[in-house]
């Protein structure tokens, strides 16, 4: 898994290779510089202090050229430091953006089984896990392999005698990395796990909040949440004990072993005037340098399993082969007849729940959906908005199949009224609109055409007033007619009403009866509802029985057929205060 996760994590960050090249020369650039400083110093002990010659321009012209050197090695880590966090950074931007384009596009059935706090903290820490990758490993690697590069060679080319010892631990690091990437993936996968049950918890809990003080679960959700932190903080102290173990501790061995057998062996060969005073000051400089990025790398190894782990999680959202694929726009059918024929479906191979089911839906005409809960009223609206695939049949829009639709002529030809709607913390123009860019007058029109010019005419600021988190500033049914608004503005063909006055009040469903009743004939209309009051008017009603249809008719034929829903229809009689008499 990780091979192929830094593949991929690499060829997304060398993509722009201008910037790539720029970063890679600045690394050169300060890599020379930084090994340049310890020679000249060589150069000064070894031609200066043991000969007791202090020629005043050489020694200022040494001292100005090291100052040099380590002004260029400062300026030029600066500068790759800040090209590198950019390369970083457009990387992370755009493997998120991949990521979330497509979360858009999974099919709803994916969203069903996995819990949102999941997807949140997919797009959000794993994707700063691998920032960090590129901000604080890969931009570490590189600098630190320039530098540990230039000196090595610095090194042979001075003394390979004198180079053995002291390179001789880097082999050593190599394998304690090695070792730690073998060991430490399964720890640090159960950390992103834990995290990712939190997230979800999270976003569950706090999305239930007012039902969970009204049950007074607080103490139970309370356990739960304090069940997944400890298993969290669990992974967490496995892998940092794996971390105390592996990383600083066995580098800074190693480093001790190299000091001692370079000490040893200069020092024996200094005593025999073998070697000069200068080149044993360069070897402790250098390996004093080149301890602290290979400690350095070797700390960072945590942060490069996480990465990895975390970008294997990236890519498998980002690349879904289930998500759907943009489609060419193409023109509107002139039919807009909408056919349902043999549909069957059944969630995750569970047990059937649309049998045979068929409809036939001419333009302006109207059609609805009744039945007792569970008997696949809003599973067939799931089926006519592609939110599911049907397992058996064909739905088909003027004779075209539904899935070879493109999503442009799609979200034209369909509106869609839930039950539960959905509104941004925005105004309520910004939700009518929804990113379609209509003008002002254009809305103002279709809210009153849902209903809202009287509760918009008491408003200081009208369409520009705000709604709140998720609507919170609106009744349930000036919701419902911001979400009715919406629809309209787009002049669907088609428009489905799942259960859409489930929620409101009498005089609020009064308004969006009449806003419905003026589109009767203009556009074809699937409706889902309880209330069997709303009806008398469809064109056509299907009466659901576990899955199959029981009935068929408009409601008068129903009634007097004294069926399913006859009896339904009493029943809601005899639970009203107001008269449904036919």
């Amino acid at each position: 898994m990780s091979k192929g996760t830094l593949a991929r994590l690499l060829a997304l960050a060398t993509r722009d290779r201008r910037a790539f090249a720029i970063a890679a020369v600045l690394v050169l650039v300060a890599a020379a510089a930084e090994v340049g400083g310890p020679l000249l110093i060589k150069v000064f002990i070894d031609e200066h202090v043991q000969t007791g010659s202090y020629p005043l321009a050489t020694v200022l012209g040494l001292a100005g050229a090291y100052v040099v050197l380590q002004l260029i090695a400062a300026a030029a880590g600066y500068a790759q430091g800040v090209q590198l966090a950019r390369i970083a950074l457009a990387a992370v931007a755009s493997l998120r953006e991949r990521a979330f384009a497509t979360a858009l596009r999974l099919p709803v059935a994916w969203f069903d089984r996995t819990p949102v706090g999941a997807v949140v903290s997919r797009l959000t820490n794993d994707t700063e896990a691998v920032k960090d990758f590129y901000v604080n490993v890969l931009g570490v690697v590189v600098a630190n392999s320039a530098r540990v590069i230039g000196m090595a060679i610095a090194m042979l080319l001075l003394d390979w005698r004198l180079a053995i010892p002291c390179l001789a631990f880097l082999p050593a690091a190599l394998a304690v990395m090695w070792a730690y990437q073998r060991v430490s993936g399964a720890r640090f996968r159960a950390v992103r796990q834990a995290l990712a049950a939190i997230n979800a918890a999270l976003s569950e809990s706090i999305g239930g909040v007012r039902a969970i003080q009204l049950t007074r679960q607080a103490g139970r959700f309370d356990a739960r949440f304090g069940e997944l932190c400890s298993t969290h903080y669990r992974a967490r102290m496995a892998s940092l004990r794996l971390d105390a173990m592996m990383l600083r501790p066995l580098a800074d061995v190693l480093m001790a072993c190299s000091m001692a057998a370079l000490v040893l062996w200069s020092g024996t060969e200094a005593m025999r005037g073998g070697i000069e005073i200068g080149v044993i000051y360069v070897f402790v400089n250098y390996l004093g340098r080149l301890a602290e990025p290979v400690i350095d790398v070797t700390h960072r190894l945590s942060m490069f399993q996480s990465a990895m782990v975390s970008g294997a999680r990236v890519f498998e959202l980002s690349e879904r082969s289930d998500a759907r694929a943009p489609r060419l726009q193409g023109p509107l059918p002139a039919d807009t007849r909408l056919r349902a024929e043999g549909l069957g479906f059944a969630y995750d191979e569970g047990p059937a729940v649309l049998r045979d089911i068929g409809f036939d839906i001419a333009p302006g005409r109207s059609l609805a959906l009744v039945g007792a809960t569970g008997s696949g009223k809003s599973t067939i609206a799931g089926l006519l908005l592609r939110f599911h695939a049907p397992a058996a049949g064909t739905i088909t829009l003027g004779g075209v199949p539904l899935a070879d639709i493109d999503d442009g002529t799609f979200g034209r030809l369909v509106g869609y009224v839930p039950q539960d709607p959905f509104l941004l913390a925005g105004t309520i123009a910004e939700n009518i609109d929804f990113g379609l860019g209509a003008g002002g007058a254009r809305i103002l029109e279709v809210a009153r055409r849902a209903g809202l010019g009287p509760f918009l005419a008491s408003l200081e600021l009208g369409l520009q007033t705000p709604v709140g988190e998720r609507g919170a500033a609106l009744s349930a049914g000036q919701r419902q007619q911001v979400i009715l608004a919406r629809a309209l503005l787009r002049d669907p063909a088609i428009l489905i009403l799942d259960e859409a006055t489930a929620s409101i009040d009498s005089a609020t469903e009064e308004l969006l009866q009449q806003a419905l009743h003026a589109l009767r004939g203009k556009v074809s209309m699937v409706v889902i509802a309880h209330r069997l009051s709303t009806l008398r008017e469809v064109d056509e009603i299907v009466v659901l029985a576990r899955g199959h249809i029981e009935e068929r008719g408009s409601h008068a034929q129903l009634i007097a057929r004294g069926g399913l829903y006859r009896r339904l229809w009493e029943l809601q009689r005899m639970e009203s205060p107001v008269d449904l008499s036919v």
